[in-house]
């Protein structure tokens, strides 16, 4: 799997990529909810932490077709009686919550992505390991203890510098492309 770091930089960049074209909330609130679609799909460590039954990592909550249901009702609640913004809006948050999944699937191992749920509990990896994995813990201590594992930090430098990269690149050209747009006049 990706680190936390990686799971929410991916995010971020999706966010910033879509922002203008989707239409998604821009400022604080926009990073929050980058942050959050990005990491909803880790519900499921709450099976990891206590609750053992309830969730399975990479479970239904890494599914398609669970975060478009919550991409949906997230969606309605923003659009705020604009029924023409939801169709955009609504894809826009479904990309960004998908860089999850989308990342663990690239990662080539652990537990598969189960890309057709609730039709089939499959789940799949690429078959070549495309991006390098962080290692995760089944407990609090265990995740804390992983600031600490060198490979689990090389894997989130990595995460850092491309990342963090594109990050900059995305808000860049957002920039770029939001001036180049005539507004409206005066």
């Amino acid at each position: 799997m990706s680190s936390v770091l990686g799971h929410g930089l991916a995010g971020l960049v999706a966010y910033q990529a879509l922002q203008r074209p989707a239409r998604l909330p821009g400022g604080v609130w926009g990073v929050g909810l980058a942050l959050g679609l990005s990491l909803l799909p880790d519900l499921d460590v709450l099976g990891m932490m206590g609750w053992p039954g309830l969730f399975n990592h990479r479970g239904f909550s890494h599914s398609p077709l669970f975060l478009a249901g919550a991409c949906t009702a997230l969606a309605l609640a923003l659009c705020r009686g604009r029924w023409q913004r939801l169709p955009r809006l609504w894809a826009g948050l479904l990309a960004v919550a998908l860089a999850h999944p989308l990342l663990d699937y690239l990662v080539g191992r652990g537990p598969g992505v189960p890309w057709l749920w609730p039709w089939d509990q499959t789940g799949f990896l690429s078959p070549v390991e495309v991006l390098p994995g962080a290692y995760y813990a089944r407990s609090l201590r265990g995740l804390v203890s992983l600031l600490h594992h060198g490979p689990t930090q090389r894997t989130m430098l990595w995460e850092a510098v491309v990342f963090g990269s594109l990050l900059v690149a995305a808000g860049w050209l957002n920039h770029w492309l939001g001036r180049r747009r005539p507004g409206p006049r005066p």
